[in-house]
């Protein structure tokens, strides 16, 4: 049965994408776009084009993500692929596509543009009263925030999200949200020291979910910290590790 069909596969990519395993992710997002193609059906040429706008951004592809992201949000159909609508996903398509698009595009040079999307992709899940989505968006949106160099609202958004999560259950959002609220503690010197154990619980509860999308990022983020405080050996440690992985 071709939804059922194409539900387990968008499954299986889901897996492997979370899981950090971009190559394979990307061959089954490859298959998922074949599958919409021969369908002939907009919701699963959408929910193809999230999946290669996702693993294209995590890759390093930046002009292939943006273009998957925004061709998925201008054939988002809220009443056929919104997440209230479908089982497919459960973060809305388009509040996951605009707060990657915000990613891409601030790794692309626009910080700005970046900037609005995020915001777009946090008040759109607002609008929806979706609290995984609002949570995902919010992460997203703190993202932007850290990369532009505004740990304050870095910060403020990460409590958001921290709050979201803890009302909700949502050990991943929670998880990142710790290691962005404590990095953005040491970057505006708020209890350095605190911040450093906050990112530490954060990658210890991260680890347990079983995702690995991020990691590398992250202990960069931990490797930062490190420096800021003076210890460059823990610094240096951190960042081996990463190298590894």
């Amino acid at each position: 049965e071709p939804l059922q069909s194409f539900a387990v596969l968008f499954g299986l990519w889901s897996v492997h994408f979370i899981r950090g395993e971009f190559r394979t992710a990307y061959e089954d997002a490859e298959q998922i776009m074949g599958r919409a193609r021969r369908a002939s059906d907009p919701s699963f040429l959408l929910f193809a084009h999230d999946a290669l706008g996702n693993n294209s951004y995590n890759m390093g592809k930046l002009t292939s993500a943006r273009e998957h992201l925004e061709a998925t949000i201008s054939l988002y159909d809220p009443e056929r692929d919104g997440v209230h609508a479908t089982r497919l996903v459960v973060v809305d398509p388009k509040a996951n596509c605009l707060g990657y698009l915000g990613l891409a595009l601030w790794n692309l040079g626009f910080p700005d543009q970046a900037l609005k999307r995020g915001r777009e992709a946090v008040a759109f899940a607002q609008a929806l009263q979706h609290p995984h989505s609002l949570a995902a968006a919010g992460y997203f949106l703190s993202l932007i925030y850290e990369f532009r160099g505004e740990a304050r609202a870095a910060l403020e958004t990460a409590e958001s999200v921290a709050t979201e999560s803890a009302r909700h259950g949502f050990g991943l959002w929670s998880s990142l949200a710790k290691i962005q609220h404590g990095w953005a503690m040491v970057e505006l010197g708020l209890g350095q020291q605190g911040g450093i154990v906050e990112m530490n619980e954060g990658l210890r509860d991260y680890h347990a979910t079983g995702a690995g999308i991020g990691q590398p990022y992250f202990l960069s983020l931990l490797a930062e910290a490190h420096e800021r405080t003076g210890r460059f050996e823990d610094g240096l440690r951190t960042l081996r590790e990463v190298l590894a992985i």
